[in-house]
């Protein structure tokens, strides 16, 4: 009766607290909605024009290359059946997609600490007060979805190691299928899937070998269709490119380590980068976990990770982790808070962590003392709560201010209270056909929902002469306006002193924010 009792606990607890995510996020979201990042805008409004039959097109009328199509998809078909815009449905989807992620955590993890339901529920707390993920969910981002496939692969994979089947089989397939569908790093899944058949069939190498294969094969038959038919053939590309800088595989290391630290202890930089701190610290606590513990205490610590619902986690998480390092683009996620390729092996993390304090720190505890050191830890924990909380607090009051303050670029209260903004919505009243040109075209389609166009990209530095000889012609055939936001925040494209060089053009408006011109091609009038 007691132990019924514990666990209707365990489950009540993981309910409220998923509720209590799902709230957290409503609240980021607030003011005016789901944030959008860059990646936002591509997904919504190639769902948008998937419903306006303009087929896999982004705002600016390009193809969709950059990201693979699961999630555009179902933002389109929630938007679709809902009846509801489709900026509304992937906030939605992604305000209950953290209430599904907390409570799939909570399980696992409850999963994992059976015999210390303590840990479940510190682990579980951690989780649900992370503004890393916290404001992961509060922006249109395939990120996710792309937990809950991750959650779901944990437990598929930890269900065909205890009894190798066709149905944990099955659900490992279908989820390693989605996953480079919803995100390439979800060839990861692929990876993964074949090793843990590796591992679960031992040594029966005549039966595993192929059926891994046989995994890999058909797990990899959707996306590789979608690579060819509609990147390759058509546009002669396989995912395009969108950083020509590519990653710096040692940076990406140390940056993982830094914005993972800053998970658990307050972040004040020291060295130069703040890559010194994470990696002094993990050698100062290797080197004190080495000095008092056996080799028997870490026997006992590594055979608790042959667990099968460990085994399935760790595989899949190294593989995950390990491509995200070779593949993140470096310049692209330099800030402390973009950690959302990270989040998604928070629940590995922390099972980690307090194994480790399980194994390797407790036995070195007086058994008579052993209970007060337990209360001491929620001691403790109870008063490092206050570091998330306070991170959250900052979180949402920034929010509730001026729009979700994590991820989001564009639906943010500079753009809703642009006079520019409002200019064009009057201009296209006016001339419903016109042609955009933008600066920063997100935005304009975000608050237009028209076609924007991408002028000319300032990707090197170009000499007059380069200019007008590279970009001679231009807008060639479609000329249009040109919405120009000052100050310009990224500097993605040619300002307009530069194609005044090989365009002719018109100031319609000049406003506080930017101004409004008119643009043709040279000569062409």
């Amino acid at each position: 009766m007691l132990k019924f009792l514990s666990r209707k606990r365990q489950w009540v607890f993981l309910v409220v607290l998923s509720l209590t995510g799902m709230g957290m996020v409503w609240m980021a979201t607030l003011l005016y909605g789901a944030g959008l990042a860059g990646d936002s805008v591509h997904y919504v409004s190639v769902a948008e024009n998937l419903l306006k039959g303009r087929g896999f097109t982004d705002f600016s009328g390009n193809p969709l290359i950059l990201f693979p199509p699961l999630f555009p998809v179902l933002i389109a078909g929630s938007a679709w059946l809902f009846r509801v815009d489709v900026f509304t449905a992937g906030w939605i989807i992604n305000v209950l997609l953290w209430g599904l992620n907390i409570f799939l955590s909570g399980f696992i993890l409850k999963r994992i600490f059976q015999a210390r339901p303590i840990y479940f529920y510190l682990s579980t707390l951690i989780i649900v007060f992370s503004s890393s993920a916290l404001a992961m969910h509060a922006s249109i981002l395939s990120d996710p979805l792309f937990l809950t496939f991750t959650l779901l692969f944990f437990l598929a994979g930890e269900s065909y190691i205890q009894k190798p089947a066709w149905q944990p089989l099955l659900s490992m397939l279908v989820l390693a299928a989605l996953s480079p569908l919803l995100r390439f790093s979800g060839f990861a899944q692929i990876v993964a899937g074949g090793l843990i058949i590796l591992y679960a069939h031992g040594r029966n190498l005549l039966k595993s070998i192929p059926l891994a294969g046989f995994f890999g094969v058909i797990s990899t038959l959707p996306i590789a269709l979608w690579i060819y038919f509609h990147n390759f053939l058509p546009h002669h590309t396989w995912w395009g490119t969108n950083n020509s800088r590519g990653a710096d595989v040692l940076v990406n290391l140390l940056q993982s380590l830094r914005k993972m630290m800053y998970w658990f202890v307050p972040y004040r930089q020291i060295s130069e980068n703040g890559f010194v701190e994470p990696v002094a610290a993990l050698v100062v606590i290797l080197i004190v976990l080495l000095a008092i513990n056996k080799l028997k205490n870490w026997r006992t610590w590594a055979s608790e990770f042959l667990r099968p619902g460990l085994v399935s986690m760790l595989i899949l998480s190294i593989v995950y982790y390990s491509s995200s390092i070779l593949n993140i683009q470096t310049s692209d996620h330099k800030a402390l808070f973009s950690d959302r390729y990270f989040v998604i092996i928070i629940v590995p993390v922390l099972a980690l962590i307090f194994i480790s304090f399980e194994y390797l720190v407790l036995p070195h505890i007086p058994r008579a003392r052993l209970q007060v050191w337990r209360v001491g830890l929620c001691l403790v924990f109870l008063f490092w709560l206050i570091y998330p909380l306070f991170k959250d607090y900052k979180y949402l009051r920034a929010s509730l201010a001026d729009g979700e303050a994590g991820y989001n670029e564009y639906n943010t209260r500079a753009f809703h209270e642009s006079v520019l903004i409002t200019r064009v919505k009057a201009l296209l009243q006016q001339e419903p056909q016109a042609r955009l040109y933008s600066n920063i075209p997100p935005a304009v389609w975000f608050y237009t929902r028209h076609i924007t166009l991408l002028p000319p990209a300032q990707d090197k530095p170009r000499t007059k002469d380069q200019i007008k000889q590279v970009f001679a012609g231009w807008p060639h055939d479609k000329p249009g306006y040109y919405v120009w936001f000052e100050p310009d925040p990224y500097e993605l494209f040619m300002p307009l002193s530069d194609l005044n060089l090989v365009a002719d053009m018109e100031v319609v408006e000049k406003i506080s924010d930017g101004s409004i011109v008119r643009i043709w091609a040279r000569g062409s009038r």
